[in-house]
């Protein structure tokens, strides 16, 4: 885990990952063809990389699906990759 966060939740797709850590940062990594870790790309992730999210957000839920990515927001947002 990059800095030794701590990890709060772990979320798992297909054939992807995505961790939440305790200081809400979000991390991903696995397969991303169809653009489920929200990096504005297709590329395949091969090491745990910070997720982008929209500014002034935190992350209160994560819930995956096949190949689809969704981000609850503590504000009642909800954030989709």
């Amino acid at each position: 885990m990059p800095g030794n966060k701590a990890v709060k939740n772990v979320f798992a797709g297909d054939s992807y990952t995505i961790l939440l850590t305790t200081d809400n940062k979000v991390y991903g990594t696995g397969y991303n063809e169809d653009g489920e870790l929200g990096f504005c790309n297709w590329d395949n992730v091969y090491e745990l990389t910070e997720m982008v999210l929209p500014a002034g957000k935190i992350v209160k839920n994560i819930t995956t699906s096949w190949d689809t990515t969704y981000y609850l927001m503590t504000d009642g947002t909800l954030f989709g990759t």
